[in-house]
């Protein structure tokens, strides 16, 4: 019984390490658009998502919101 709850707690603690990662990144990238223009901006969102491995819009365009769902309430990552 004692594997079994160490293994849960390392698995709950790797997950919210994730999350952390994930909400970090989402601010670094919310803090830089405030300072650069939505053009310089669009490359840099694709590279996000690349880096976490999160599946990219198969269509429409790619912003800020569509990233933010993505990253927090999409199931299928």
């Amino acid at each position: 019984m004692l594997s079994r709850v160490a293994d849960s707690l390392y698995w709950m603690s790797r997950y919210l390490e994730r999350a952390e990662h994930t909400a970090r990144l989402i601010d670094v990238d919310f803090q830089l658009r405030l300072d650069q223009s939505p053009e310089a901006g669009a490359d840099r969102w694709r590279r996000l998502l690349e880096a976490l491995q999160a599946p990219a819009p198969e269509k429409g365009k790619l912003d800020a919101a569509t990233l933010t769902r993505i990253l927090t309430l999409d199931k299928t990552k």
